[in-house]
């Protein structure tokens, strides 16, 4: 019984050394390839994409496979200048008949952006010194190429969006649009300027340790009713300032915090961590009035280690609130007939409630008088309404019908309609006495 398992093993072992010896052995090789882009347009500062490239390989068994230009291990770029680029393509195998490589190349071309359109700019933003901030995800951007031959709206992160303003403050700023595509500036940019509000950046009280105590810092702070905001910190070795223009009426807001060696913040008590050298402020919110108008006022903080810090309360401006009295006088001596050089004595109400009298000379205009009354620079505007001025004898019977605006500088606008809107003695110019 053995010996016949034994045969049929032996039998088995030579019919598969003859299989063996017979069987032809075939390696599959690379004997042709091919590439292609699908995209072959580029920006300069863009990044060549291996992905967009199809290869086909052919073997020496009649089959082939396709892969990308990221399977074969393409470059991966940017394009620092304008032109054409040939990109070339490698694919090699390794069998233990040898080593086969083959080569091929695709063409692009990379194009300079030429103009560029900005839509969507924010409307706020913030600073720090003179870093503005914004943000710029709703931005949109659509540049052309190629002499306006080639268009593209760009994706987030291919572009970068920056306002440039030269000395950044709270409030509304006119901005310049800087742009960068793909890193590289663009100065063909519409629209090239925007208005943006602006807030400062300021570190709110957090977490303070008093075992890193590092002194105290005094913060102002402004707001007015058209979203105008400023803030200003005082440390030891400066000083906190408002840099703005102040009106009556207008709150200012002083706040003092403990700091550590970290920045953080805490607000401080009176009495306990601070207290006033000399005069101290009646609140925490200085509505500034009358007592404001001749200078500013400067007031220390000394803290318990004797260190002191020193802010400011900015001089106020008064400006008109109400006109009182208004009465038009003809200078005879040196016009004839013309109410466009007549002289006003106003009488007017500030908004400090203080009544002044003053004179504003005609101009020779419409705009009879555009100027200045005290106290402060406050501004009074007066139009003639009335088509024609009588000449003759009928000037003198005549009662203009004028307009005069008035309030704070920057917004002179409150205009009022003479002798309908404002209770007045506005008369006629009485007729010169003549002399034989």
């Amino acid at each position: 019984m053995k010996k016949s398992i034994l045969t049929i093993v032996l039998a088995a072992m030579m019919l598969l050394a003859f299989t063996a010896c017979n069987d032809q052995v075939t390696y599959k090789v690379p004997v042709g390839m091919t590439a292609e882009a699908s995209k072959t347009e580029y920006l300069v500062g863009e990044t060549f994409d291996p992905s967009t490239v199809t290869i086909t390989v052919d073997y020496s068994d009649g089959s082939s496979r396709t892969m990308s230009g990221t399977d074969v291990g393409m470059a991966s770029g940017k394009f620092d200048a304008a032109g054409y680029v040939s990109i070339p393509v490698e694919y090699g195998t390794t069998t233990s008949a040898g080593t086969s490589k083959l080569t091929a190349s695709v063409s692009v071309i990379a194009y300079s952006v030429e103009k560029a359109t900005v839509s969507s700019l924010p409307a706020t933003g913030t600073f720090s010194g003179n870093e503005v901030t914004i943000d710029d995800s709703a931005v949109s951007v659509a540049v052309s190429y190629n002499n306006g031959q080639g268009t593209r709206t760009l994706a987030a992160g291919e572009f970068e969006v920056k306002a440039d303003i030269t000395t950044p403050a709270a409030g509304k700023q006119d901005a310049n649009v800087s742009l960068e595509v793909f890193g590289k500036s663009v100065t063909a940019v519409t629209p090239d300027t925007w208005e943006i509000t602006l807030t400062e950046e300021t570190k709110a009280p957090g977490t303070y340790d008093p075992e890193k105590a590092d002194g105290m810092i005094v913060r102002l702070s402004y707001v007015d009713a058209d979203g105008k905001t400023e803030t200003a910190n005082g440390t030891s070795s400066s000083a906190a300032s408002l840099t703005g223009t102040f009106y009556v009426n207008d709150v200012i807001n002083w706040e003092v915090y403990l700091i550590d060696e970290d920045d953080n913040v805490q607000a401080a008590v009176e009495g306990t961590d601070y207290w006033f050298q000399g005069a101290e402020p009646a609140s925490k919110a200085i509505e500034l009035g009358e007592d404001n108008l001749t200078a500013a006022k400067d007031y220390t903080v000394v803290l318990s280690d004797n260190t002191t810090v020193k802010f400011t309360i900015p001089q106020a401006k008064d400006y008109v609130t109400r006109i009182g009295k208004i009465t038009p006088k003809a200078d005879f001596t040196s016009v004839s007939s013309s109410v466009s050089k007549a002289n006003y004595d106003f009488e007017v109400e500030f908004a400090s409630g203080k009544k002044e009298g003053t004179k504003l000379d005609g101009n020779g205009s419409n705009v009879i008088a555009s100027g200045t009354v005290t106290p402060g620079t406050t501004y009074i505007q007066v139009k003639i309404l009335d088509d024609e001025v009588p000449a003759g004898d009928a000037f003198y019977s005549y009662t203009p019908r004028i307009e005069v605006s008035f309030g704070k500088p920057e917004t002179v606008g409150t205009a009022l309609v003479l002798p309908e809107q404002i209770i007045t003695n506005a008369v006629a110019p009485a007729k010169p006495a003549t002399t034989d």
